[in-house]
């Protein structure tokens, strides 16, 4: 055990868990400092021990030595400082698109994090709450992490929690083992392949992801499943894979046999869609007429008393990143108000109302301003809004920031320090920010704060701004997919609900004159809070993965192959 040779207080802090706080330490090390009052310092301890003493394969982040306090107390942990990504990322449409991700790159980690698996079980250890935000994996290297191993089960201790959408329904009480583990192995890996949970998508008359869990009722064949278009069709993967996947799913079965590494080793590569199928096929299982028969027919016309009309030409559009940013077939990213367009790089780009735009990642913004590149650092995970001439982020050292472009160079303005877990957004010059700190929600409107005892765990969250009621509409997803809806008039709130179920992304959602608009199969829901009543406006080319945009009487609607408008 060792004694740390600085103050906690004066490490920097780096995230903050259930559990503990992480505080970077030395060059390449962090700090585990757990909550004495939520975890079981003594079994952690032994657990620590014990994954020090035992051979484990390198991309296992274990603990390297204990860390004590003054009178020799367990407070803590030292571990291997890493640069990776949430595995969770590899559903993301968009993050993939922006980093030219393929099934093959994804095939590539799932085999190395299977081969890790059955190596750790063959030490009877089992990870127990498995789950994508668990796992990292460095595109640069093509190395994956596995982290939090301080929860798993080795010996007599025992992992207690597992989140939920991971879980396997056949788990008895805290006995996780080799089976429990494949069965969320394999949520893990159809997820990433597919960009849809084996449980997702929406039925009719509709059924919860966990309870489906529970009864079996996977997306695959299954007609009675309406699936968002930001799925990957799974027509390329191996036929047997697939077939595996769900008999884990549906079958009980809790046997996966080496498909990964089958497929991996058997893959040709289709230049038309950009990506590898399995070489069994004759042909590309995605250009065929079968493949095609999936896709849902783009509608223009008249629905219901209703205008739909294109805006993009389905012929210059490779993906479309918001309702103003579109990736063109000459790999352009394009911003639609001004016309600016701008070879695609890595990275997430957005465009001010002058035209000019900034690059941004995990870790900095990146700008041309008179010629010369600037790098401003940001806070890890910090998602970036334009907003008029403005850009909004959170800095490196946790400020709520605004930069402005100015012919002088860049000017800087910051509002308040956030917690290590916040959410933001900014519209029409507003904004609020959600900090997440010791149980609670500190809402920030425009300087006015509300506090709310919250005790979950977010998988996601939105802030939505009513410009006529100058309210806003936060809504949270925890990790047991409940969702929590707030309306707040700054520091007031004046309508609470977790009874509500979107079934679609929380930021798809728009909130306009006190209705809430989320899209279903099929069809706009508007939602009036007030009296727990809502109306559908039929629109064919609306799924759950469309965003809404409500501007005057008419809706835009971004879906990734076009953005359309809806009006009477």
């Amino acid at each position: 055990m060792k004694q740390l040779d600085v103050k906690i207080k004066d490490l920097k802090l780096i995230a903050e868990g259930g559990e503990g706080f992480v505080y970077e330490y030395k060059q390449n090390y962090v700090v585990k400092i757990y909550k004495p009052d939520v975890v079981d310092l003594r079994s952690k301890e032994i657990r620590a021990k014990l994954l020090m003493k035992t051979t484990l394969p390198d991309e296992v982040i274990k603990p390297l030595d204990l860390v004590t306090d003054n009178s020799g107390k367990f407070i803590g942990i030292v571990m291997q400082k890493v640069d990776g990504e949430d595995f969770k990322k590899l559903s993301n449409k968009k993050y993939v698109t922006s980093n030219n991700i393929n099934t093959k790159d994804v095939l590539q980690f799932l085999e190395r994090f299977w081969e890790i698996i059955k190596e750790l079980h063959r030490n009877n250890i089992y990870i127990g709450d498995l789950n994508d935000q668990n796992v990292q994996f460095n595109l640069k290297s093509r190395k994956i992490f596995l982290i939090d191993c301080d929860s798993w089960t080795i010996g007599t201790e025992k992992c207690q929690v597992a989140m939920d959408m991971f879980k396997d329904p056949q788990l008895v009480k805290d006995n996780f083992n080799e089976q429990t583990d494949i069965y969320s192995f394999c949520i893990l890996a159809w997820k990433s392949l597919t960009r849809i949970h084996p449980f997702g998508g929406v039925m009719n008359p509709d059924v919860s992801l966990i309870d489906r869990m529970k009864k079996r009722i996977s997306v695959i064949d299954n007609q009675k499943v309406v699936i968002p278009r930001t799925t990957k069709t799974w027509k390329n993967l191996s036929p047997q894979m697939v077939d595996g996947f769900k008999k884990v799913f549906e079958s009980g079965d809790r046997s996966f046999g080496e498909y990964i590494s089958e497929m991996l080793g058997n893959l040709t590569y289709c230049k038309k869609d950009d990506d590898y199928y399995f070489g069994e096929f004759s042909s590309c299982p995605l250009c065929d007429a079968s493949a095609k028969i999936i896709a849902k027919a783009i509608l223009s016309g008249v629905e219901n008393g209703f205008k739909i009309a294109k805006i993009l030409k389905d012929k210059d559009v490779k993906m479309v990143f918001s309702s103003t940013i579109y990736l063109n077939n000459n790999d352009e990213v394009v911003d639609i108000e001004s016309g600016t367009k701008v070879k695609k790089s890595k990275g997430i780009f957005l465009f001010n109302d002058s035209g000019e735009y900034i690059r941004y990642d995990n870790n900095c913004i990146q700008l041309k301003s008179k010629g010369q590149d600037t790098i401003i650092p940001i806070k890890r995970g910090s998602h970036v809004v334009a907003d008029s001439n403005k850009f909004y982020y959170i800095s490196d050292n946790s400020f709520f920031t605004s930069m402005e472009i100015l012919s002088s160079g860049v000017g800087a303005k910051t509002f308040q320090k956030c917690s290590n877990n916040v959410y933001f957004n900014v519209e029409s010059e507003k904004y609020c920010i959600v900090n997440i700190y010791d149980g609670k929600l500190i809402i920030n409107i425009d300087g006015y704060f509300t506090t709310i005892d919250f005790n979950k765990k977010i998988r996601n969250s939105a802030q939505i701004y009513d410009s006529i009621l100058d309210r806003w509409l936060i809504l949270i997803e925890d990790t047991s997919s409940i969702y929590h809806s707030y309306v707040v008039d700054k520091n007031e709130i004046k309508w609470s609900s977790n009874k509500v179920t979107y079934k679609c992304e929380v930021t798809n959602v728009d909130f306009d004159r006190g209705v809430i608009y989320i899209p279903v199969a099929g069809a706009i829901r508007g939602f009036n809070y007030k009296t727990f009543n809502y109306k559908d406006f039929s629109c064919s080319v609306v799924d759950s993965s469309s965003k809404l945009i409500k501007k005057n009487n008419q809706f835009v609607i971004v879906n990734d192959d076009n953005i359309y408008r809806f009006y009477k």
